[in-house]
């Protein structure tokens, strides 16, 4: 919780200029939730939440090769709706096609980040822009039909189900969150215009976008 908080705060000092929402959220099962990170014999995994993605990073833990296997990976939303997701790397044109499992090594760590597919669009007023809306509104809304985007998400809970192929078996591991607060101007994010993105690797100021 003081680590994802202090991520925020680091967050909201690079993004105020453009009003993207910072995220408050606790893993509630947790297995250390003073520094929020979920581990077992087999991995280690801790997630920052961004303005329209969920960052993790994952330890194999055992001796073996660990797959995830984004194409079954589920988000779903403060209201219950499951969204698949899109891998970090990969093109925003490419969203709609099938994703190749990644392998984390033995002893391993990999930083990798997921997005919700049906939260990315091509921009109505510039085609060969993307539209990418904040990572926790609600399917089917809209910010400009509501002040803030705390007053729809503020104390509501999401989820994120993670399969893995663990030791030849597969393994699905649900983590569940629940959204403390969300900073910013009034919580309102506006929608990021870019182009399309090739590389999803964080950078020190936050997202890396072409």
């Amino acid at each position: 919780m003081r680590i994802l908080c202090l991520l925020g705060v680091l967050a909201m000092i690079g993004g105020c200029a453009t009003g993207a929402p910072v995220y408050d959220i606790a893993m509630e099962n947790a297995t250390d939730a003073v520094i929020q990170v979920y581990e077992d014999e087999s991995i280690a995994i801790r997630f920052t939440p961004g303005r329209d993605h969920l960052a993790f990073d994952l330890k194999n833990k055992t001796n073996g090769v660990i797959e995830i296997l984004w194409d079954q990976i589920i988000f779903e939303d403060v209201e219950g709706h499951h969204h698949s997701v899109l891998r970090s790397g990969t093109s925003y044109a490419d969203k709609d096609k099938p994703q190749e499992p990644t392998a984390v090594p033995p002893k391993k760590r990999i930083q990798g980040e997921i997005i919700p597919k049906d939260h990315i669009s091509k921009s109505e007023k510039d085609p060969g822009k993307w539209e990418t809306a904040p990572l926790l509104l609600p399917k089917g809304i809209e910010l400009i039909e509501t002040k803030s985007l705390s007053n729809l998400v503020v104390g509501k809970n999401f989820t994120v189900v993670i399969p893995l192929i663990v030791g030849g078996q597969r393994q699905s591991y649900p983590f569940s969150f629940k959204v403390i607060g969300v900073s910013g101007p009034s919580g309102k994010g506006p929608l990021q215009r870019h182009g399309d993105r090739i590389d999803a690797r964080p950078t020190s100021s936050g997202r890396k976008v072409d």
